[in-house]
């Protein structure tokens, strides 16, 4: 069973993932993403980052998905968003 939480906590990027259009991380107990964890994932379209613990989010992590066109991140604790 593979645990992108902990694969994100130890590898802190996602590598290999540079044709993926869809990427669901929802209820995975996340509460941070490193600022450059999708930087080699430019195609991605949708993301699902809901039901989890995310409280702050670094606006370094949106840089290049410019074809991000659904974010998802409802039930969260987010109280800010870093520019």
């Amino acid at each position: 069973n593979f645990n992108m939480s902990k694969f994100i906590h130890h590898q802190g990027r996602v590598q290999g993932f540079s044709q993926v259009e869809e990427i669901a991380l929802d209820s995975n107990k996340l509460t941070a993403l490193p600022g450059d964890v999708f930087q080699t994932s430019k195609e991605i379209e949708i993301m699902y980052l809901n039901g989890n613990q995310i409280t702050l989010l670094n606006g370094t992590l949106f840089w290049g998905l410019e074809k991000l066109a659904s974010l998802y991140l409802n039930a969260n604790k987010l109280t800010h968003i870093k520019g």
